[in-house]
């Protein structure tokens, strides 16, 4: 009996990875276009004259953030439609196909603007056809440069065990460095240089623009760069240990780095604090790292399921705290209940009418709030009888949904705040994202023999 090339096998099952995911971007892209869906009635003559007569409107620098994540949006389309035609393929074939993802995403790109004339209050206009082929030609080039590398790393995640850990901490690094330029509204003349630099955004300790909140946000920037101490622990010096010291300097580098990007951001908030909550971040991952070696985690996992039931208290306050739970008087039954009728339960509905950066914290504020969720359930059954896995991610996402549900509803009557059904959806992704992870990363060893 022949043996089936395991090579050929892999190519093949890479390949499919990346067309479930460019046909899954690709439904995000027109969804995302089109939202709020407010369709509005136009004869097609008067939409064919209204869309002849497109208009390149002259974008402030107040503007230029949404210019650039039209820009961002069509690069990972293009990116994923060329990884999956022409992944181990020939270099006349990845020529054709480059060409082809070219005009197939400026024809996607024009057909949604021509759309959007019957979905106001979406604008039509030449700079988003321009932003959007910019992208497509970032996108194609992104592949052509780095996107074998990157198919092979995400192929490295969902194989699992010790190489998968490696590959999420390099994929966890590109994020970190590319959401720190979000959204990368650069500046670009010595006038708004000025601007900037007298404005409130920049501080020696604390900007003056986020007043109270810049304390608080020094925490999820030490917790966001901890992961970056355990890279480093793993990929540079895996067996002697590293002084606290050296990781220090590293972390100081890290945040000096950041924050002097940040001063050439528009929206950029650049302050000396998050260069030391950066390097406690990097202190705390190679503390962690450094820690949990040789340690006998399965004799642990008798204590597991006590410490997640009396964590949970803790956990649940934070969370009614962090969405705004006690900051104002709760309303009555009747007042908090007479505010259903507005909401709106269009999913993303309510991003679109804030700023990208403000929707991206947002989105990823709430995500990170639900992790823990989908880490519990994993904890829960950790060693024990796996469960079948097209059902691995019910409990998960059944918690954090109806954990969601309640956090949102208590919004209705607090007068300051708004429930988002939105956050159910991604409190509900986040928690099983968190658990498959896990599952994948930690799959020789969290069912014994």
């Amino acid at each position: 009996m022949q043996k089936s090339d395991p090579g050929l096998a892999n190519i093949s099952s890479i390949r499919n990875s990346l067309e479930i995911l460019a046909i899954v971007y690709t439904l995000f892209v027109i969804y995302g276009s089109l939202v709020p869906l407010d369709f509005k009635y136009h004869a097609w003559q008067e939409a064919l004259e209204t869309f002849k007569n497109i208009r390149y409107l002259k974008l402030g620098i107040g503007s230029r953030a949404d210019w650039v994540t039209n820009i961002l949006l069509y690069a990972p389309l293009a990116f994923l439609w060329l990884g999956t035609l022409c992944y181990a393929k020939s270099v006349v074939w990845r020529i054709a196909a480059a060409l082809f993802v070219l005009l197939a995403c400026t024809g996607l790109n024009i057909a949604i603007e021509f759309t959007q004339i019957f979905f106001p209050p979406r604008t039509v206009s030449l700079n988003d056809i321009i932003a959007e082929f910019i992208g497509t030609v970032l996108g194609i080039a992104l592949w052509t440069a780095i996107g074998t590398r990157l198919a092979k790393l995400i192929r490295a995640i969902f194989q699992g065990g010790i190489a998968a850990r490696h590959a999420v901490l390099v994929a966890y690094a590109l994020s970190y460095a590319t959401l720190s330029l979000f959204p990368f509204d650069f500046l670009i003349s010595h006038g708004e240089w000025q601007a900037h630099l007298a404005s409130n955004k920049a501080g020696w300790l604390f900007a003056q623009s986020c007043s109270g909140r810049c304390v608080w946000n020094l925490i999820p920037e030490m917790i966001a760069t901890a992961p970056l101490g355990i890279f480093g622990i793993l990929a540079l010096n895996p067996i002697r240990r590293m002084p606290l010291l050296l990781a220090a300097i590293g972390g100081i580098l890290l945040g000096l780095l950041i924050e002097g990007l940040q001063l050439t951001i528009a929206s950029g908030i650049s302050q000396g604090a998050s260069i030391g909550s950066r390097a406690a971040g990097v202190m705390l991952g190679v503390w962690l790292a450094q820690s949990t070696l040789g340690v006998d985690w399965f004799r642990l996992r008798r204590f597991v399921r006590v410490v997640l039931v009396i964590g949970s208290l803790p956990y649940l306050a934070m969370l009614a705290w962090l969405n705004h739970w006690f900051v104002d008087r709760w309303l009555g039954i009747a007042e908090g209940l007479a505010r259903l009728g507005n909401l709106h339960f269009l999913p993303f509905y309510y991003h679109y009418y804030s700023s990208e950066s403000v929707a991206m914290v947002s989105l990823l504020f709430q995500a990170g709030l639900y992790l823990p969720i989908g880490a519990g359930v994993w904890l829960w059954r950790w060693g024990r009888q796996p469960e079948k896995p097209e059902l691995s991610f019910v409990w998960p996402a059944i918690t954090a949904a109806i954990l969601a549900c309640v956090i949102e509803a208590g919004k209705f009557f607090i007068p300051s705040q708004h429930p988002d059904p939105t956050n159910i959806l991604i409190a509900a992704t986040s928690a099983v994202t968190a658990h498959k992870l896990l599952q994948l990363l930690f799959a020789s060893t969290s069912n014994p023999a």
